[in-house]
């Protein structure tokens, strides 16, 4: 959820719970759920209330500020400029 919520960061969260709600298991069938690598012991960070967490929330503020000034500025939508330009593209394949 949390890696999914990163990478949606423009969607609301009740859009975002309804979306992930066709893949929640019955509590009892996610209980007996075991992870590949065994040093995962579970999530070392509480995610109860994390709409109102002020890290989270400040993040979430900053990083649609950003986006929304470079939407602006390139007259482009928000999502556009949230995205890799070709030049970056052509960057990240030189490093492989």
């Amino acid at each position: 959820t949390a890696l999914f919520e990163s990478h949606h960061y423009f969607t609301s969260r009740n859009m975002l719970m309804k979306i992930l709600s066709k893949y929640e298991l019955p509590p009892k069938e996610a209980a007996e759920l075991k992870t590949h690598d065994q040093r995962d012991d579970g999530s070392p960070y509480i995610w109860k209330n994390i709409d109102h967490d002020g890290f989270s929330s400040e993040l979430r503020t900053l990083v649609n500020e950003y986006f929304s000034k470079l939407a602006k500025e390139k007259g482009i939508s928000k999502t556009q400029a949230t995205k890799a330009t070709f030049g970056r593209w052509l960057t990240v394949l030189t490093l492989i």
